[in-house]
């Protein structure tokens, strides 16, 4: 394939330069192994039109390894004239030599002036940058590759920089008096929000909690979230600090914790005992820890050995909001049979507690039914008032039938000797369950 079919083949990727771009030689630069190809242009080159000129000679020699100069020396009177046209060409070619000027060529000014180019940059900075690197070789060689001329060059600080750093001084004055005065705008109208969880040892952080019951001494640094079942607290005086020790629950399974608080601190060679204010603030991330309160750890698993168990260390301790159980049905029921803490072993909550969770649920009316006493009365009626909810009260009570407990009795002594019986059968119904176990114990002298 000769030059005129090469030719060819660059005139239909580019039928703009048909006629306008003509072959001038090759050379082969034998050190390097490389080829070298020279054209020359009646129009300018630029980057996308250059690129379909290697693509087109690397189709035909794909083997060879080359370079492509494009050279338009018939612009030169008109590149000295006016500079400015053709600076995307020449900043492009500087740019690829130093990518890190960017910001400063791409808002430089191209100027003609008695034969020689003039750069002026944005400030002195970017001249001093320029001047320093090869920029200034780079950009010679440049305009001598593409125009075959080598005009003088020099930079020069633009002449309206001292009113553009004014207005740049005068427009960040501007922004930072408007961004003080949003953010004292905000100040102003931001409220602490009492439901926003605190940080009780640490610092807040974000993450899913992990299941208690899947954790073991391999499981690392873990989330986990529940609700204190019980709190242990141990004075440290020598060390004067604190160990908290409590016990949390998830639904899955529950973890004892262990966590020091206060201490002394080192402070270059020497330990520093707590401030007052360090103990105040202690005191107070440890108040937070009290039982049926949620909680939200992160910390390593180990197995402790004064335990005997798996614990968790924690290295982050703030507050969790516990969910609380709701009431969905569309038509609210009313429970007429509740017990409170006055019920022994058949109540764990307050009366106001009671009253708070029918209200929460939307109940309008709740009955208390206490075993056979009324002590919950005062505490609920003054509840159900705060809550303008109906109270109704209620007691249940246990009924026996008025008849002997002993039958068929004589005139026996009752320290007399007995003998008890116990039977063990399989149910309660004589027909059909079995007998499996009888035994008997003698009693004498009571």
């Amino acid at each position: 394939m000769n030059t005129e079919d090469i030719l060819e083949r660059i005139y239909q990727a580019l039928p703009d330069f048909r006629d306008k771009l003509q072959f001038e030689r090759i050379e082969y630069q034998v050190e390097r192994n490389r080829a070298v190809i020279f054209f020359s242009s009646l129009q300018l080159v630029g980057r996308e039109q250059f690129m379909a000129i290697r693509k087109v000679i690397q189709e035909v020699f794909p083997r060879l390894r080359f370079s492509v100069r494009v050279a338009s020396p018939a612009l030169a009177e008109s590149f000295l004239a006016d500079p400015q046209r053709y600076r995307d060409v020449l900043t492009d070619i500087l740019l690829r030599a130093h990518p890190s000027a960017a910001p400063w060529l791409t808002d430089a000014v191209w100027i003609g002036e008695n034969g020689a180019l003039i750069l002026e940059m944005p400030d002195e900075f970017a001249i001093s940058f320029l001047k320093e690197s090869t920029a200034q070789d780079v950009l010679k060689q440049a305009i001598y590759d593409v125009f075959r001329i080598t005009p003088a060059i020099d930079f020069r600080v633009r002449s309206d920089y001292v009113a553009r750093m004014e207005r740049v001084r005068q427009m960040r004055e501007q922004e930072l008096e408007t961004i003080s005065q949003e953010q004292e705008k905000q100040r102003a109208a931001q409220k602490p929000d009492p439901d926003q969880p605190k940080a009780i040892k640490g610092r807040k952080f974000t993450g899913d909690p992990v299941p208690i019951v899947g954790l073991t001494e391999t499981s690392g640094t873990v989330i986990v979230a529940g609700r204190v079942v019980s709190v242990e607290r141990k004075d440290l005086p020598a060390k004067e600090a604190v160990l908290m020790m409590f016990t949390m629950t998830d639904g899955t399974d529950s973890i004892r914790c262990k966590v020091f608080f206060g201490g002394r601190r080192r402070r270059g060679d020497e330990t520093v005992a707590p401030s007052e204010a360090d103990i105040a603030k202690m005191e107070a991330s440890i108040a937070m820890i009290v039982p049926n309160e949620g909680l939200k750890v992160r910390g390593q698993c180990q197995h402790d050995r004064f335990e005997n168990e798996l614990v968790l260390r924690p290295d982050e301790i703030m507050q969790f909001h516990l969910p609380k159980r709701g009431d969905n049905a569309p038509a609210k029921r009313v429970e007429l049979h509740a017990h409170t803490q006055m019920s022994a072993l058949d109540g764990i909550m307050s009366p106001t507690e009671l009253i708070n969770r029918a209200a929460d649920w939307g109940h309008q009316a709740v009955a208390i039914t206490d075993h056979g006493v009324l002590q919950a009365f005062p505490e609920a009626f003054a509840a159900a008032a705060k809550r303008n909810i109906k109270l109704i009260p209620g007691v249940e009570v246990n009924l026996i039938d008025e008849a002997d407990v002993v039958t068929n009795a004589d005139d026996s002594p009752i320290d007399q000797t007995i003998v008890v019986l116990d039977f063990e059968t399989t149910g309660l119904n004589p027909l059909n369950d079995r007998i499996i176990e009888i035994g008997a114990v003698k009693l004498v002298g009571g």
